[in-house]
């Protein structure tokens, strides 16, 4: 597949920012606008450095493992039941590999769209360079004036150090996931920080999810055990008593309901007297 080898390659090389690709000329100046845009714009510029890295570092390790890798076990096993499926059928296969008419470059409809892209990628970025030529921002600056310019020192900045990280990205992806011999650089370290993301998930459990856990668990043991439930426990038994109590009165003879009414009588007698 040569036109999506170079298509890949031409995409790798842009995403990551390597000129003269266009991705060098699009993101050094984002992060050049961030440089100037206050001690926040700092936090991304640096987020954005970072992230230059990370992008040469999965490009890298995506190109290579398509490209130059080995079939994974998961591939290897349906090849191979394919080959077997075309064996039964009476087709030909060589070593496993399925040989159809769909083997290699996709239809037109696809390599169109992906040559008009890579052509973009490639040369695209010279619409517009910045403290060279700005003819898009010019013409745009009419109805939509620019919020941040960065200096040229910003600017210079920005592309030197984007273009190094990138640099060392791919580097490093290829020490990790390209290179096929023995000798070959292995930074066991960093290939674990990265297959363990930066251990987020560890820093998110400790920051977020363990400390949720604990106050859920002391909010139940303190407050919600003693004094939710028992609340509603001491409500419902006082509820209980009190129609338990009601019920005594309740003793269907004439007597006592004549006895009640009396006493009732001559406690409104006694207040009207008092009242007197």
């Amino acid at each position: 597949m040569p036109f999506t080898f170079v298509a890949f390659v031409v995409g790798t090389l842009s995403l990551t920012g390597i000129p003269p690709f266009s991705g060098f000329f699009s993101k050094d100046s984002i992060l050049a606008a961030a440089l100037d845009h206050g001690w926040y714009g700092q936090l991304l510029w640096i987020a954005g450095m970072a992230g230059t890295f990370l992008t040469g570092l999965y490009a890298s390790r995506l190109f290579f493992i398509v490209f130059w890798g080995e079939p994974s076990p998961f591939v290897r096993e349906h090849l191979m039941a394919s080959s077997h499926a075309h064996a039964r059928e009476g087709h030909p296969s060589h070593n496993g590999h399925e040989t159809h008419e769909h083997a290699g470059e996709g239809p037109f409809s696809m390599t169109a769209t992906v040559g008009l892209l890579t052509v973009l990628a490639a040369i695209g970025g010279f619409l517009q360079f910045a403290e060279v030529w700005t003819p898009v921002s010019d013409w745009l600056a009419q109805v939509a004036p620019p919020l941040v310019e960065a200096t040229g020192v910003q600017e210079a900045i920005s592309s030197v150090l984007a273009v190094l990280l990138g640099l060392a990205g791919l580097g490093i992806g290829w020490s990790i996931y390209g290179a096929r011999t023995s000798e070959a650089p292995r930074v066991a370290w960093l290939q674990t920080l990265l297959e363990r993301k930066f251990y987020f998930d560890e820093l998110y459990d400790a920051a977020f999810y363990r400390p949720s856990v604990w106050v859920a668990h002391a909010l139940g043991r303190w407050i919600e055990r003693p004094l939710v439930f028992g609340s509603v426990r001491e409500l419902s038994e006082g509820l209980r008593e009190l129609g338990l109590g009601t019920g005594r009165l309740q003793t269907g003879l004439v007597r006592t309901y004549a006895l009640a009414i009396a006493a009732s009588l001559a406690v409104v007698t006694v207040v009207f007297v008092a009242v007197r």
